[in-house]
């Protein structure tokens, strides 16, 4: 899962990453985001995602697709790695 995330990761910041891109890999992501061994990773790959296409549209997303999550440390996660982004 790991080589996964870099891999999304280094696609975000060296290829051509649009909306629909982000759509078809933040389900991926926004599981793994509370992941001990995976976090990091994750809140990294969604800021690359986030300056390759803009933070509006990986936000939006990734509340759209958060808000349903069960567990509240992914979403404590995700609203955090937003909040930093958007700095």
């Amino acid at each position: 899962m790991k080589l996964k995330v870099q891999l999304i990761a280094h696609l975000a910041s060296n290829a051509m990453f649009s909306k629909t891109s982000v759509e078809l890999c933040l389900n991926d992501l926004v599981d793994k985001i509370g992941d001990v061994k995976n976090g990091a990773s994750v809140k990294e790959a969604l800021l690359c995602m986030a300056e390759a296409t803009s933070l509006e549209c990986v936000a939006s997303q990734v509340r759209a697709g958060g808000c349903c999550r069960k567990y509240f440390k992914s979403r404590f996660d995700l609203t955090h790695c937003l909040q930093l982004g958007s700095y």
